[in-house]
């Protein structure tokens, strides 16, 4: 990556987080980077380029988070879907570019680009879930995949964002895992 153009999604990044996408102007992403607002221009398009950007590198990072997990040959389908999850959405509560953004998340700008975090996920989930299907030992599974991939993210969503109680992952992810093999009071 060029260097200038790495210098201004860091100062991007860094602005963003600390004061919101709304309050940052190209002005000041310039200024913090050591460059002219052309130069600036002349890699993003806009200010909504660069955030984009920006969140396609959040992307990319999760998307590590996945592949690390695929290579852990002890796990369960099940185990690998619940723990990759809950990894994904830690990641996303702890990113301070994430956690700034979704305060902001009315703009429509930004409500599309956590959105698109957001799909990716229920993508993956639902990707996994149809590679559940067709396993033998879980037997004939027949649901609505995009439904369920929903269901999961928003259970896991939920309790990373909104249950207000101590969470342990080790827990949360054999009850959920409980949940998904014999269904909630089978």
């Amino acid at each position: 990556m060029n260097d200038t153009r790495k210098k201004i999604l860091i100062s991007a990044r860094n602005l963003f987080t600390d004061y919101g996408y709304k309050k940052v102007s190209m002005d000041e992403i310039a200024r913090n980077s050591g460059v002219t607002k052309k130069t600036v221009y002349s890699y993003f398009i806009d200010k909504e380029s660069l955030l984009k950007t920006l969140i396609e590198e959040e992307f990319l990072f999760m998307k590590s988070i996945i592949d690390s997990y695929s290579n852990d040959n002890s796990l369960s389908v099940f185990d690998f879907l619940n723990k990759t999850i809950y990894a994904l959405l830690k990641y996303k509560k702890e990113s301070k570019l994430l956690t700034r953004l979704g305060k902001e998340i009315s703009s429509s700008n930004i409500s599309d680009s956590v959105k698109f975090i957001d799909d990716s996920i229920i993508s993956f989930i639902k990707e996994k879930i149809l590679l559940l299907k067709n396993r033998v030992d879980i037997g004939d599974i027949s649901i609505d995949v995009d439904l369920c991939a929903f269901i999961i993210y928003k259970v896991y969503f939920s309790i990373m964002f909104e249950y207000d109680k101590e969470i342990n992952e080790a827990e949360i992810t054999h009850n959920v895992t409980q949940i998904l093999k014999n269904g909630l009071f089978n």
